[in-house]
């Protein structure tokens, strides 16, 4: 339990790590496929930031760093896991910030193809913060 655990966080963080590319180019952006041109924004953008024409370098490197941010929190709560580098008795706080800092900006990147990463944040906050699952002792942490 504790491997797999460990490897779906380390498989969110480096996913999440990946996005702040798409914070450090603020008007950059994936096309949408064609089943999707409904959508205002492109993969990658936000939406406020396409609202209010705030595409400024500050707002995209803050909102790549804070990427990176999220993406390195839950990478290092897969390594607490893995009992490497990072003390094991971490690795729910460093999850816990990871998981905040990355719903917190998928409201302003927000994307129909984001549901998988905003469903993953939800789902570790729901078993860290309200069922307090897994338990140290099912993990040996």
């Amino acid at each position: 339990m504790r491997i797999l655990v460990a490897i779906l966080l380390l498989v969110h963080g480096l996913i999440t790590s990946a996005q702040a590319q798409a914070g450090f180019k603020p008007s950059a952006g994936v096309a949408n496929p064609g089943w999707l041109g409904w959508w205002p924004v492109n993969l990658g953008q936000s939406w406020l930031v396409k609202y209010f024409g705030l595409a400024k370098p500050i707002i995209g490197t803050l909102a790549g760093i804070l990427w990176v941010s999220a993406g390195v929190c839950l990478i290092a709560a897969a390594l607490g896991l893995f009992g490497i580098v990072v003390p094991t008795n971490l690795w729910r706080l460093f999850a816990g910030i990871g998981a905040i800092i990355s719903l917190v900006l998928f409201i302003f990147y927000v994307h129909p193809l984001y549901a998988i990463g905003i469903g993953a944040n939800v789902a570790i906050l729901l078993v860290l913060l309200w069922a307090k699952w897994p338990t140290p002792e099912m993990l040996g942490s």
